[in-house]
């Protein structure tokens, strides 16, 4: 997370540097950087850690449910499926079940419903109550469930790669785009004592920084497939 606050603050002092290099206004620049702030940290980084969330908790119960079922259909013992399912390196599941060590196996899975707040784990114990009141083999029983896990994980895995290699040319493009600005307050040098003062020019300095942070918004919605909502608003919801 401090990651992204880090790209943020940078993202945000490049293009009020640049706002303030092409107007030489500085009251453009300071409002550019603050504009870039607030909306990138009160829309874009929840947009994004949400979607890292998910896709944690994606990836979390693809591993523990195919781990659960394959242990399972070995040993017929629900806590000795549990151990082996929870033995995750993820320090935040770690700290969970070391919370519900006391409760039996079903009352455990029951509880960690509530951190994979996915469909695909209701169906897991759909199915595993049925397989506890009928018996049967749990890898057919589940053959389906499982199918579905392991679509949701290669789609997942594509689209990741996909993205990032998306988000190099959706850079590259901006970057060549700010190139641009600054080159062209270099090239109009000579004319540029009438071009700041120019109302219609500063207007036009405005709309391009505001259209590039729209352009931010709306390519950090497509990625993360996360819908935007200010942090505060959610925040004021919970409550």
């Amino acid at each position: 997370m401090n990651n992204n606050y880090g790209v943020i603050v940078i993202l945000s002092l490049i293009a009020a540097a640049c706002a303030y290099f092409a107007s030489n206004n500085l009251l453009i620049g300071a409002g550019v950087l603050v504009v870039f702030l607030m909306v990138l940290l009160l829309l874009v980084e929840p947009m994004f850690r949400r979607y890292l969330s998910l896709a944690k908790q994606n990836h979390e119960c693809y591993r523990f449910v195919s781990a659960f079922i394959v242990s399972l259909s070995v040993s017929q013992s629900l806590e000795k499926s549990f151990d082996t399912a929870s033995s995750s390196p993820n320090k935040e599941f770690q700290k969970i079940v070391a919370s519900i060590s006391s409760l039996q196996p079903r009352e455990k899975l029951e509880y960690l419903a509530t951190y994979f707040e996915l469909p695909q784990y209701r169906m897991f114990l759909s199915l595993l109550d049925i397989y506890v009141e009928q018996g049967g083999d749990i890898i057919k029983i589940s053959s389906e469930l499982m199918q579905e896990l392991t679509r949701v994980e290669e789609t997942r895995q594509s689209l990741s790669a996909n993205a990032r290699k998306n988000v190099l040319q959706f850079a590259l493009l901006w970057i060549i785009s700010l190139a641009i600005v600054v080159f062209l307050r270099v090239g109009l040098a000579n004319f540029f004592s009438y071009l700041e003062g120019n109302f219609t020019y500063l207007i036009s300095i405005i709309a391009y920084f505001a259209f590039f942070l729209v352009s931010l918004v709306v390519y950090s919605a497509f990625y993360t497939r996360v819908k935007p909502r200010l942090q505060w608003t959610k925040r004021r919801k919970a409550k």
